[in-house]
């Protein structure tokens, strides 16, 4: 009479594997998604309502940092072009980590905002996903030799930005037109206490060039177009006014989306 077979262990219970996969390091997502696809079971637990819940109480509401893109020559190539690369700080790398022939320009709320060889072709990236998307080209005449961009969340209501970034975005650029003009600042620098010597010694002959207008225009991914630009007449240049330029405009998107 043969030996009887060892019966198999009974299943752990779900409360037992939730509380289990709950305790997967955050840095370390790839093993939370191989535990995931073990089993439809353990699947279903993952996707559950409460398992992110949770899984914030347990770890802090504050999400790990899976990795950040910079732009470099990589792999020891110096005579290359420089590109835009996701660098890992985890476990979690996506399958385009490397943006041949595209630079970053900012990264926000889980995307991060890419340009091509011409400040006109913008892509927007989602690491996460790996979801590329190609925005249309900004409206015409906006050429510039001075440009700002930020890529935002546009989800109505409140939000935490953990888990928006399959949402509605925005994205505000803000820029100056390729007209410039000279301007003497000679009587600035005189006012200021310079001498003549000091004056052409910092600024080169006593010229500077300012640009003439500027322009704000805003994306949204939810009509697929970019709206109307705002132009306007330079009065006085200064380097911040592009930042408060910026933060005007973002404020009025983020408020009316």
């Amino acid at each position: 009479m043969p030996p009887p077979q060892p019966r198999a262990p009974p299943a752990l219970p779900d409360e037992l594997v939730e509380e289990i996969l709950l305790r997967v390091p955050p840095a370390d997502p790839a093993s939370l998604v191989r535990a995931a696809l073990a089993c439809r079971r353990w699947r279903g637990l993952v996707a559950g309502p409460t398992f992110r819940r949770r899984r914030l109480e347990l770890h802090g509401a504050t999400p790990p940092m899976l990795g950040f893109v910079c732009d470099g020559k990589w792999d020891g190539d110096r005579d290359g072009e420089r590109f835009a690369r996701f660098v890992p700080a985890s476990s979690f790398l996506p399958p385009r980590a490397d943006q041949r022939g595209r630079r970053s320009f900012d990264a926000r709320h889980g995307r991060f905002l890419l340009h091509g060889s011409k400040y006109e072709d913008f892509i927007v990236w989602d690491p996460i996903t790996d979801h590329l998307l190609e925005l249309p080209r900004p409206p015409d005449s906006l050429g510039n030799r001075s440009m700002k961009a930020t890529v935002l969340c546009a989800a109505t209501g409140a939000c935490d930005h953990l888990d928006c970034h399959r949402g509605p975005f925005i994205v505000v650029l803000v820029g100056t037109n390729n007209e410039y003009e000279e301007v003497d600042v000679y009587n600035d620098y005189i006012e200021d206490g310079l001498d003549e010597k000091d004056y052409h010694d910092i600024m080169f002959g006593g010229f500077r060039v300012v640009p003439k207008d500027m322009f704000a225009c805003v994306y949204s991914s939810e009509s697929g177009h970019w709206e109307r630009p705002l132009r306007m007449t330079i009065q006085e240049w200064a380097p911040q006014v592009l930042e408060m330029l910026m933060g005007v405009v973002v404020q009025a998107s983020v408020r009316s989306s």
